[in-house]
């Protein structure tokens, strides 16, 4: 019994810090999500218009450009996952799961 709990005090402390960094980019993308969800729910109706339409192709273009802009912080997010996943792979489908929420 000693010896599972020491294991289970000893996996924590590895996980601590890698689960920190994941938090931290996990919060630097949700305002951003926030945002870009609700840009594409204001899209949802299709254009019939010529204005409308350039409105669209604009918002969508800015969408990318943001999209773009975040990739580093997409890209940080994975692998912070990868690192809690190496550390725990029985934890595998919960952090997929909020990897895709925030993706």
């Amino acid at each position: 019994m000693q010896k599972t709990t020491a294991d289970r005090q000893t996996l924590l402390e590895q996980m601590e810090p890698v689960a920190l960094e994941y938090q931290e980019a996990v919060q630097e993308l949700l305002p951003w999500i926030t945002v870009v969800e609700k840009k594409i729910a204001s899209l949802q109706s299709l254009p019939c218009d010529k204005k409308v339409i350039e409105r669209f192709e604009q918002v969508m273009k800015d969408i990318e450009g943001e999209f773009e802009a975040r990739q580093e912080n997409v890209k940080a997010l994975n692998q912070v996952g990868k690192s809690m996943i190496e550390l725990r792979p029985e934890d595998l489908d919960n952090v997929k799961a909020q990897v895709i929420r925030c993706v």
